[in-house]
């Protein structure tokens, strides 16, 4: 199992390639919401075997 930091620029891909939710049409503004919110935010690629151990690392990570 791995955690890997991901750039804002490589998360944002990914979230596009998601079809993450910008509406129908997408608006420009939705667009622009969208890179801000992703610049202020770190981000990671998790990557694992099995389900059970990457539920406990989420469990982990979320947890305060």
């Amino acid at each position: 199992m791995s955690l890997t930091a991901i750039s804002a620029t490589e998360t944002f891909q990914r979230l596009i390639e998601a079809e993450c939710m910008l509406g129908d049409p997408v608006e420009p503004a939705r667009i622009a919401e969208l890179v801000q919110w992703v610049q202020g935010r770190p981000a990671d690629i998790l990557c694992y075997d099995r389900l059970d151990e990457a539920v406990k690392v989420m469990h982990q990570i979320a947890t305060p």
